[in-house]
């Protein structure tokens, strides 16, 4: 035998934007004699997430025999970022007696962060009447991904007293 495994499919698949950052990585081998399972290498990221038949770095691994060859599936640990340009590097082996080897690459791009920061509370609250001309403005910001300090900006009776980290 001289055929090398091929891919059958990917996903995400190569090119894709807009993918959820929980979103697993899946891909299946196929082969004319078979694709051994233990001789499957799935990296996402620069991050092994399986190797000689084992998950690696927390990873999610899940197989599936399929007709002469795998379908492999990587749960990552966490969700992916906002915006990432994911590199995935698969590579397989077949089970004839001299194995044939083939490596895959393809990348995908997870969606953008599109939730603003929310103001959870502030203290005073807007409206209230009788605050101490000394009392301290508080403002708590909630979002999905963190808020950065050093862009926050804020105005007390029109006079910048924060912007960006800095009183």
């Amino acid at each position: 035998d001289t055929t090398a495994p091929t891919v059958a499919y990917t996903t995400p698949a190569s090119g894709a934007t807009g993918v959820a950052t929980n979103a697993n990585v899946i891909v299946k081998f196929i082969d004319n004699v078979g694709v051994r399972s233990n001789k499957i290498v799935v990296r996402v990221a620069g991050i092994t997430a399986l190797s000689n038949g084992a998950a690696r770095n927390s990873f999610g691994i899940t197989y599936v025999a399929t007709n002469k060859g795998w379908t492999v599936t990587a749960n990552p640990p966490a969700p992916w970022g906002f915006s990432s340009n994911l590199s995935v590097f698969a590579t397989a082996t077949d089970t004839s007696a001299s194995p044939n080897g083939r490596t895959t690459n393809f990348s995908f791009t997870t969606v953008a962060d599109t939730t603003a920061p929310t103001v959870a509370y502030t203290t005073p609250v807007a409206g209230a009447a009788g605050v101490a001309t000394n009392a301290n403005v508080i403002v708590k910001f909630v979002d999905n991904v963190g808020v950065r300090s050093n862009k926050i900006v804020v105005r007390v009776a029109g006079v910048t007293a924060l912007s960006n980290g800095a009183a």
